[in-house]
């Protein structure tokens, strides 16, 4: 299934993956696709430096691209695994994520030009500049809005691409003709529509599974239908 088969069925797109499954590849791939097809693109990738494999902020709009990751990591897997372990353990204990003593991976400091998340140390100026090709979208109206990614640091923090996702977002009712697409990692799928205002019916959920195929899950009024006929055929 392609991405404009299921923006015709809703203006939000979630494209839900784990890290490392190949979102960005596959948000590059759709980006080069819509703009030779006519559409005006604009958002923030977030692919990997080739040479080092250090985090990068690319504007969609022109292609230009920073490293925003200034510390390097030795194995880097690993850390992911043992962030997301601790997670995990915290979950299974009843811990809040902002609950005190409890560390969510991911701080910044008032004042501060870096930005913590885990392992990962990164360059406050670089999100400053990645979040103009999302601010851009309320002057310049675009027919796509592609976000890599909402994670922690937004959702937690209100830091990364904060406060320019919520003012993208917030503007969607002015801007009838743009749709929006989002990554975003499985377990923090509810806290982002929540924290954003996005219905289920709103939006269409999408994993990205092998070979980068998009399985659209179903919706929240399909399922309430397919209940309903459930219901009947059994009660018949």
């Amino acid at each position: 299934m392609s991405l404009l088969e299921v923006a015709a069925q809703a203006r939000i797109v979630l494209i839900v993956g784990e890290s490392g499954c190949g979102k960005t590849t596959w948000l590059t791939q759709q980006a080069a696709l819509l703009r030779s097809a006519g559409q005006v693109v604009v958002g923030v990738l977030s692919p990997s430096r080739e040479c080092d494999g250090r985090r990068c902020l690319q504007w969609v709009s022109t292609g230009e691209l920073m490293c925003h990751q200034l510390n390097d990591l030795t194995d880097l897997a690993e850390q992911e695994r043992a962030a997301r372990r601790q997670l995990e353990r915290q979950h299974m204990h009843g811990a809040m994520p902002n609950a005190p003593g409890v560390d969510c991976g991911c701080s910044t400091e008032a004042g501060s030009d870096t930005v913590v998340a885990g392992p990962f140390v990164f360059d406050a100026a670089k999100f400053a500049w990645a979040r103009q090709d999302l601010v851009l979208n309320r002057d310049r109206p675009a027919d796509w809005v592609l976000i890599d990614e909402v994670g922690p640091l937004e959702l937690r923090r209100q830091a990364g691409l904060e406060p320019a996702v919520s003012e993208c977002l917030g503007n969607r009712l002015l801007l009838p003709h743009t749709r929006f697409v989002i990554a975003v990692r499985p377990s923090l799928r509810e806290l982002l529509m929540a924290r954003y205002d996005i219905s289920a019916d709103e939006c269409a959920v999408c994993v990205l599974g092998s070979g980068y195929e998009l399985c659209l899950q179903p919706s929240t009024l399909e399922r309430r239908v397919n209940e309903s006929l459930d219901g009947g055929l059994l009660g018949a």
